[in-house]
């Protein structure tokens, strides 16, 4: 069963678990409302924006990657701040990453030049350089991304 456009809320946790369509409408109203329980929950710009970018690249990429562009499935991010660390962990049925690893680019300060990167790379390198820690396995049929932010640390 596909998800509506609208994205799905459950706040009955210690955070927040918004279900959604991997099609863009579904990605772009899970992000805001993600960002405004963030804003609820007292956390502030630029974490919110650091998290905003994280969020659509990786959403992005199971879009257009793992379930393809033509296609769209289930989406379920589950978003926990746990005094100055925010988790994102993300859920989807679509196709497995490549070697079921995803794309480790080594440690600069200084981006990489977009030619060189595969098509999506770009992302990778944002995703790496807001995120302390990234972890990623495949569960049965699903993929499971987390991504740790450092809140107080952007800007």
């Amino acid at each position: 069963m596909q998800m509506e456009q609208v994205p799905q809320t459950d706040t009955s946790g210690d955070g927040l678990t918004v279900r959604f369509s991997s099609a863009p409408l579904g990605v772009r109203g899970a992000i805001k409302q993600i960002d405004r329980w963030l804003q609820r929950c007292g956390v502030e710009e630029p974490d919110r924006g650091n998290a905003e970018i994280v969020l659509a690249e990786a959403l992005n990429n199971i879009s257009e990657h793992s379930y393809g562009e033509d296609a769209v499935g289930d989406v379920e991010v589950t978003v926990v701040q746990q005094g100055q660390e925010l988790l994102l962990m993300i859920a989807d049925e679509g196709r497995a990453m490549p070697k079921s690893l995803y794309p480790k680019l080594q440690s600069t300060i200084e981006s990489p030049d977009p030619r060189e990167l595969a098509e999506g790379g770009f992302g990778w390198f944002l995703i790496q350089q807001l995120t302390q820690d990234i972890s990623y396995h495949r569960e049965g049929a699903t993929n499971r991304l987390s991504l740790s932010l450092t809140l107080g640390n952007g800007g």
